[in-house]
């Protein structure tokens, strides 16, 4: 309502009754000057609320879209670890059958140098035999055609 319509309605509901008196006119016009501060007032903090709302909309927004990235990133993540537990576990029956094979290949190993000590014995004793010292012309004799 602006200034001049209150005045109307002043004037209305003053018909027919005594004149104010100027301590009352100037009473009421503290009172309309009030008024008009404290709407002036509101209109400011409402615009500092405005403002303060949009600020806080864009942070708003600006979270929504690092959540959006962070969740790709997280979906990412995700196939990756899905990914490095399969390559794991791959690796994981590779470690158990090199190491199964490795075990099998140190069993040979002992049994090739068990087998190694039982022909070099041998060896020994035959070359430490009384055939064997006999027959040494003739293996000289061999070696010489």
């Amino acid at each position: 309502m602006n200034s001049k319509e209150s005045n109307n309605n002043i004037e209305d509901e003053t018909k027919g009754k005594a004149s104010p008196s100027n301590d009352e006119i100037t009473q009421l016009e503290d009172q309309l000057k009030e008024s008009i501060f404290i709407s002036n007032n509101t209109k400011e903090l409402l615009l500092i609320m405005e403002k303060k709302l949009h600020d806080k909309d864009i942070e708003l927004n600006t979270y929504k879209k690092k959540i959006r990235l962070l969740e790709r990133d997280n979906k990412r993540m995700e196939v990756q670890i899905n990914r490095f537990d399969k390559d794991s576990l791959e690796i994981r029956n590779e470690l158990d059958r090199t190491q199964k094979e490795n075990k099998f290949l140190n069993k040979k190993i002992e049994y090739l140098e068990a087998d190694l000590t039982n022909l070099q014995k041998e060896n020994s004793l035959m070359k430490s035999s009384t055939s064997w010292k006999v027959t040494k012309p003739l293996r000289k004799i061999n070696k010489l055609k």
